[in-house]
């Protein structure tokens, strides 16, 4: 089963483009089981801005706030091409 392990901590640093733009405060850990129960580090100082976060609070609602770490750990390979996971290897991703 795949699972966040950790809280997402984040502060707000900046805007771009009129939308507020975050830095991980500490690193959030997932465990995939699509990886074969491997886990995806995002580090601490990951700047984001939550793009992946619906904009309708009644549906962020619904899904529990999940969307906020989804949307961090979907950062990582979009801006750098590879996941960084918990052994200290990178897993190369085809970026879109």
């Amino acid at each position: 089963m795949s699972a966040f392990l950790d809280f997402l901590d984040t502060r707000q640093v900046g805007w771009a483009n009129g939308r507020p733009v975050f830095m991980t405060l500490a690193r959030l850990r997932y465990q995939s089981a699509l990886l074969g129960g491997r886990v995806v580090v995002v580090p601490a100082e990951l700047i984001t801005d939550l793009a992946s976060v619906p904009r309708v609070p009644l549906l962020w609602l619904a899904v529990g706030g999940r969307g906020t770490r989804s949307a961090v750990l979907h950062d990582m390979p979009y801006m750098f091409g590879f996941w960084l996971l918990e052994d200290g290897t990178k897993l190369e991703v085809e970026k879109p």
